[in-house]
Parts: structure tokens; C-alpha cells; sequence
């Protein structure tokens, strides 16, 4: 079994396992939607589920138990530490990673990038006392090392205005030019929807959110041919890939199997 959460991202990522095992193995893989994480978590322990897909920050925050501190923003240092401690508490594999992260970015309208030649984040900052960025209230609130406090103290950022809004708003907002910059997740749909450019984040502030795949070692062990399929799956999906299949999704309400299909597909894979 192969548990997702609430939201399309990690639907997209069952059904893509889904059809990939399927279509290479005898394996029946069942997808079930919207289940809690912990949910999913508890379920691995009792072998009530097998494998589901997750990111790497997720594994080292609410797995693993850690603090995502300055010492903890190197991608690959973050996953190697999450592979081994899950291995030896959890007697679990990750696979990937499959080449996407969803985590916190910096974004802006694609013209006004153009506009500004703004490749990354450290670009803004000639402009930045001209410009209003949105984030969520949380990010904007909390005081621990990833806070907006100390993204703009780490890049020396000074906005002319930093206002909260809900994700559903601040895409539009962004759109529809109410603000200039936002603080978006690097993964979601509509930033290929509305035509934003995400930033590259120079100095690694955000920590890493690989996505990845956890699988029970006793599975791998019961389908060895399990493992290989699954190895298929690393560094395939860009983040051009999810966010393009997350719009799909979330914007114009494609069927989640149909975009893992046409994925596939189009990788030549099925």
C-alpha cells in the first residue's frame, strides 16, 4: 500500500509509482489519498502500509526528531544522515532523490524578472527598498533561524514592505501585480501557471525538501524487483515536471492518474 496526504503533489507521486510498478513488475500497488502523515508514519510500524512518498526535510524534522539549524542546510548532508538514522531506527530504504524539492522560494513575475535580470535572490538587492514581498503569517512571525527576520538578515535584504497573506492569495497577488516578490513553495503549480520565476537561493538558506520515497525493508525484501523499478525514479522529476503536473492538478483539475500516465509516458517509461 501507498498512502498520500491531502494535497496533489504526493497523490501525483503514489500514482506515478503506482504505474510504474505496475506496468514493470506483477506488483499491485493500491494508492490511497488523503491520510494523515502520522497517520502514514504509524501505519509503516504496524505494516499496514509499505512505502509513501516524502521529502527529506520531512524525514529529519518530524521523523527523525531534528532541528533544522545553520549546520543543517547542505541538501546532501540533510538526505545521507536521513538514509542512515531511518535505516538503523526504522529499518527503512529512501530512494531518490527523484530530482524536485518543495520548499520554501522566492518568486517573481517573470517580466519583471526579465525586466531587472534577476537570476537570484541576492540579485534583489539594488531593488529591494522599491519592492513589497508577501509570505505567510508563520514565516513572517516566527523567531527561530528559518524566519524572514534572518532570510533578509542573511542576504542583507531591507524591503520596502513585507505583508502576510494566505498561499491562495499570494500567487494573485503576485499575478495581478498588488506585490512584487513572494515567498512561495518551490514545487507549487501555479508558479508555472502564472508565469513567476523562481530565484536561485545562493547562499542555501532554505533547508533542503528533496523528494523522496520510503520503502520498508521487509517489502523489499518479500519484491526484490521492487527496488530497481523505484531506482528508475531518481533525478527524473525537474521542478519544471512537478510544478507543470502540480497545475494540472491544482489549476485546470486534471485527473491525478491521467498527469502520472502522461508522465510516464512522455519519459518513455510505460
Amino acid at each position: 500500500m501507498f498512502p498520500s496526504r491531502d494535497y496533489a503533489e504526493t497523490a501525483i507521486i503514489a500514482e506515478i509509482v503506482k504505474h510504474l510498478v505496475e506496468a514493470k513488475t506483477d506488483i499491485e500497488v493500491k494508492h490511497l489519498p488523503n491520510i494523515d502523515f502520522r497517520v502514514t508514519l504509524a501505519a509503516m510500524q504496524t505494516g499496514d502500509v509499505d512505502m509513501y512518498g516524502s521529502y527529506s526535510g520531512s524525514q529529519f524534522t518530524t521523523v527523525l526528531g531534528q532541528v533544522v539549524t545553520e549546520e543543517w542546510l547542505d541538501p546532501d548532508k540533510v538526505l545521507e544522515y536521513c538514509r542512515v538514522e531511518t535505516a538503523k531506527r526504522f529499518n527503512t530504504t529512501l530512494f531518490g532523490p527523484l530530482g524536485f524539492d518543495n520548499t520554501y522560494a522566492i518568486a517573481v513575475r517573470r517580466d519583471f524578472a526579465e525586466k531587472h535580470k534577476l537570476e537570484k535572490v541576492s540579485d534583489l538587492k539594488s531593488i529591494a527598498p522599491t519592492l513589497t514581498l508577501a509570505t505567510d503569517a508563520d514565516f513572517l512571525h516566527r523567531e527561530e533561524v528559518m524566519s524572514y527576520a534572518n532570510f533578509v538578515k542573511t542576504y542583507g535584504l531591507k524591503f520596502k514592505k513585507a505583508v502576510a497573506m494566505t498561499y491562495g492569495l499570494m500567487y494573485r497577488a503576485a499575478y495581478v501585480k498588488e506585490v512584487d516578490v513572494i515567498m512561495a513553495y518551490s514545487s507549487d503549480g501555479r508558479i508555472a501557471a502564472m508565469d513567476l520565476k523562481i530565484l536561485k537561493d545562493d547562499l542555501q538558506f532554505f533547508p533542503p525538501y528533496d523528494g523522496i520515497i520510503v520503502v520498508k525493508n521487509e517489502t523489499l525484501a518479500a519484491y526484490p524487483e521492487l527496488g530497481p523499478v523505484l531506482d528508475m525514479l531518481t533525478g527524473l522529476i525537474s521542478q519544471e515536471d512537478i510544478q507543470k503536473m502540480n497545475a494540472r492538478a491544482d489549476v485546470y483539475g486534471h485527473e491525478i492518474a491521467d498527469i502520472a500516465r502522461d508522465f510516464l509516458k512522455e519519459k518513455g517509461l510505460i
